[in-house]
């Protein structure tokens, strides 16, 4: 009941200064629950101050269920692992919630706070999903299928929700309909690396298929502007600590070795430790251990197991492999390792013994993350392995879970072709990290008018600040009571964002009191003639900083507002301004040897001819934009679209007679020799 209650406070509060007093979140109790279900004293939380001074930065730290004082261990170094994907799929709008969140929160600590993130994300690049998904390609090359096309049809198809069988069926029949055989299936190769697992002793080799879905991950992290990790692990590469780290559980009482697995022993564990501290209530309720079985892996069977198990809640640390699976040696024989144990092995080796934040979704805390803890408590012998926990709200589509089988699967790169990256992170910034989030069309609308509010100011600002400053500098600059009034509105804003971000990084409502300064600076701007344009800049400047930090301007835009773009995108795009640049120069360049040739011959040449030697020149000129994909259209205006691959350019397929603009244009040309007629 108490857990209840907390979830329906947390989620209830308002999150503009309009409904609320924008520090009321400082007087909510939050309760701590123990093991048990009783409740423990209210822990006291500091107090915000309005401006600031006394501020301290406070996480709400799902370990101790209650906002904590955010410490490292080591000053400003802050030490933090995040679960990785799980490579058998193309990445979907799940990996956007929550490493867009976490690239949220990194950038405030690192750019606003001012800490140094040491940052570990961990690849799980071998378990059933992925066993089972190399399985099906390889069936499908047997066939004669190309792997290219074997694994876009299982993309397709996706069936997480359907067994093995039924999947591969649904997707030979999307391939029959959507593709052709190759005649030779020996000559179907995987475009990936031809890398094997180190160590793997099995026919199957897992690592054309993760290393794609990696590539295509990490793409589409850079293409929604998220910072990469400092340091990437892949569970294969750690499969020697994995196992000493099993031998040392086992060492020190907490695990058991049955007919080639080896489990964790909870009941050893509880009597020294306590189990299940991210989510005490789930494992109270799990006696049959039945969510613990169920997150073992999908070959992985539950009833065969539990005759093996000495307690139903024990769970798996290491896997005795079936025929034909990826396999490694081990002291109990050939085996790979199961879930939870990867993520202890990869955060201690890289991290440490005890480091300051572990990061995950809501649906990670029991009993991934809750076995992450003990099967690391149970190593080290400590109570301490993590000092922070934080947790992402669930994320819905329309109102739903995003399944495959309710058709509202949504890829990340299928969202970007609807939304724009710095759209998609302004819906998240403004809801609660912690909370859930409705991904719909009403939301995203939602978010595209708060873009749209402050995309206007920057341009009402930018064209009153110019490009000359010292121009705008001549009149009057002592202020009034108008300049005091706005510079009051900067100094609050300033203060109240500082207090919001550091109460467990409530972007809403520092969105929400940017959007304030936003508003004053627009009416002074248009109540006032005589404007003191160094305020407005210092106004233009703090919002723009902010942006920056939240990640909604590039981090390598030194001035002027500009949203979001990855990497790749800026590439593409400035190789297409390169190529425009390149055509005027040319059409450029021909006019002048053409006038050139005119002044230099003796021969007089008729108007006709020169207008219709540069009207071929600007015929020219269209279709060598149209290649770049700079197209004109019916009103003489111009717009850009990225040219499709093997398509036929607009030029090529209609000729473009001279218009009258054009005309004016030529006649406008410097005024040439007396020529006939």
């Amino acid at each position: 009941k108490l857990q209840f209650l907390y979830f329906i406070v947390k989620h209830t509060m308002p999150v503009c200064p309009e409904d609320m007093h924008p520090h009321s979140c400082g007087s909510i109790r939050h309760v701590d629950i123990d093991v048990e279900g009783g409740s423990k004293a209210p822990q006291k939380r500091r107090s915000i101050g309005k401006e600031g001074g006394d501020t301290v930065l406070m996480i709400n730290n799902t370990l101790s269920h209650c906002p904590m004082e955010f410490v490292p261990n080591d000053g400003k170094i802050v030490k933090w692992y995040t679960c990785g994907p799980t490579v058998c799929d193309m990445p979907h709008l799940g990996h956007c919630r929550t490493y867009l969140t976490f690239d949220i929160i990194r950038r405030v600590l690192q750019d606003y706070f001012g800490y140094e993130i040491v940052m570990c994300m961990g690849i799980t690049d071998i378990d059933d999903k992925i066993i089972v998904r190399t399985r099906q390609i390889q069936t499908f090359l047997e066939e004669g299928w190309s792997w290219q096309d074997a694994l876009k049809s299982l993309t397709e198809i996706g069936g997480s929700h359907l067994c093995e069988e039924q999947t591969t069926n649904l997707a030979r029949r999307w391939l029959s309909e959507n593709c052709m055989q190759v005649p030779d299936p020996l000559s179907t190769v995987p475009t990936s690396p031809k890398t094997r697992l180190p160590g793997n002793q099995s026919a199957m080799d897992t690592t054309p298929l993760t290393r794609e879905m990696e590539r295509h991950f990490f793409a589409d992290m850079q293409r929604l502007g998220i910072r990469p990790p400092t340091v990437i692990t892949r569970v294969t590469e750690f499969i020697p600590s994995i196992i000493k780290f099993v031998e040392r559980i086992m060492q020190n009482g907490y695990a058991y070795e049955s007919n080639g697995n080896i489990y964790f022993d909870v009941t050893a564990f509880t009597k020294k430790h306590t189990y299940a501290k991210l989510m005490p209530v789930c494992s109270g309720h799990d006696t049959k251990g039945t969510l613990t079985g169920n997150c073992e892996g999908v070959l992985y069977c539950n009833v065969s197991a539990n005759m093996e198990k000495r307690h139903p809640k024990d769970f798996v640390l290491w896997k005795n492999s079936k025929e034909l699976e990826p396999k490694w040696e081990s002291p109990w024989g050939p085996g790979r390792p199961g879930w939870h144990i990867e993520c202890s092995v990869m955060a201690s080796e890289i991290l440490g013994e005890n480091f300051d934040i572990h990061s995950g979704g809501e649906d990670l805390k029991f009993p991934h993350h809750d076995s992450e803890l003990a099967q690391s408590e149970a190593h080290w012998e400590t109570d301490s392995w993590v000092n922070y926990f934080i947790h992402h709200g669930h994320l819905h589509i329309d109102g739903r879970n995003m399944m495959h089988g309710l058709k509202n699967f949504l890829t990340i790169q299928g969202a970007l072709e609807c939304y724009t990256a710095a759209q998609l992170r302004m819906l998240f910034l403004l809801h609660p990290y912690d909370g859930a989030i409705m991904f719909s069309r009403n939301s995203m609308n939602a978010a595209m008018q708060q873009e749209e509010i402050f995309s206007n100011f920057f341009k009402v600002v930018d064209n009153l600040l110019g490009n000359d400053m010292t121009s705008n500098l001549s009149g009057r600059q002592s202020w009034r009571e108008p300049e005091k009034k706005l510079n009051n509105l900067l100094l609050e804003t300033q203060a109240k964002v500082h207090s919001a971000l550091c109460d467990n990084f409530a972007t809403p409502l520092a969105i929400c009191h940017l959007r304030q300064l936003s508003k004053g600076t627009l009416d002074y701007i248009s109540q006032n003639d005589d404007i003191r344009v160094l305020l407005v800049k210092s106004c233009r400047e703090y919002i723009q900083k902010l942006f920056k930090c939240f990640g909604l301007v590039d981090d390598t835009v030194e001035d002027g507002p500009c949203y979001l773009q990855a990497p790749a995108e800026r590439a593409f795009k400035t190789e297409a301004v390169r190529q425009t640049v390149d055509c005027l120069q040319d059409f450029k360049n021909n006019i002048k040897t053409k006038l050139s040739e005119l002044f230099e011959s003796s021969e007089c040449v008729p108007l006709e001819d020169l207008i219709s030697s540069l009207e071929d020149m600007c015929d020219d000129v269209t279709s060598d934009l149209a290649q770049v994909g700079v197209i004109e259209n019916e009103d003489q205006t111009w717009q850009y679209t990225p040219p499709q691959p093997g398509s036929q350019c607009r030029c090529e397929s209609v000729a473009t007679p001279i218009s009258e603009s054009r005309l004016n244009v030529l006649m406008s040309l410097p005024t040439l020799p007396p020529l006939d007629n």
